[in-house]
């Protein structure tokens, strides 16, 4: 078991290790391909063996040969861990090791129906981050994350959420949730900015007080020309200058 923190990395590098034996002597490489990594994973053969990483059990193995052909499954191999990895993964996440591969290993499977928490956030802002996890997979991780802090609208922003709510790609799908969560700290000039960009269309309404509002127009948060603009974004008028999402 790990007993501390560097531990835990360290037996989190190479539990996920495999053994790979062959008995087709022109195979040269073993590639390893998992559906939520952006890229393969080539793994040279010595002697008909190669040691590959497997992180989730639902990778696909192929083999390559000399010419650079590749076969499935009329390769006759062997695939052997050299751990057992669920005796060890709960003493790792204990310890809070960094580990790539715990993970793919731990979160990926449930990334779709796992809450959010105060202990995950960071391992989802990692995932957010990380360009080896596919598009689909970073999305869902980030609309998870933003979707924390709109629930939690007493915590700041983390700069990590601030540069993606800044990412084109993003802010056009997720709008409402940027929106929203720029709305509940009082960024009502940046609402504006997304909301311009991007269209209102499915960005939940929902209240401003007369005295927030007319406070950012005062302050030059929010010109009144912009104020006139937004008249189309369904921001309408209260006794001084509006009510609005």
């Amino acid at each position: 078991q790990a007993e501390n923190r560097d531990m835990a990395e360290l037996l989190a590098e190479v539990m996920f290790t495999c053994k790979v034996s062959v008995k087709d002597r022109s195979i040269r490489q073993v590639i390893v391909i998992n559906p939520c990594l952006s890229k393969e994973e080539s793994y040279p053969v010595k002697d008909q063996t190669a040691y590959i990483q497997m992180y989730s059990g639902d990778e696909q193995i192929l083999f390559e040969d000399s010419m650079k052909h590749r076969f499935a499954v009329t390769v006759e191999h062997r695939i052997t861990p050299l751990m057992s990895v669920k005796k060890y993964v709960d003493s790792c996440q204990a310890m809070h090791a960094r580990s790539f591969g715990l993970l793919v290993h731990t979160l990926i499977p449930v990334l779709e129906t796992v809450e959010v928490s105060e202990g995950s956030i960071r391992s989802f802002l990692r995932i957010a981050e990380d360009d080896r996890f596919v598009d689909e997979c970073r999305l869902m991780a980030r609309t998870k994350a933003l979707q924390y802090y709109t629930r939690n609208e007493d915590k700041d922003l983390p700069e990590a959420i601030q540069k993606l709510m800044a990412r084109e790609e993003f802010a056009g799908k997720c709008k409402g949730l940027i929106v929203r969560a720029m709305l509940q700290r009082h960024k009502l000039a940046g609402a504006f900015d997304v909301i311009s960009r991007y269209g209102y269309e499915y960005i939940e309404v929902f209240g401003l007080s007369d005295e927030e509002f007319t406070s950012q127009v005062d302050s030059g948060s929010i010109s009144k020309s912009e104020f006139i603009t937004s008249s189309r974004f369904s921001i309408y008028s209260g006794e001084r200058y509006g009510y609005g999402l």
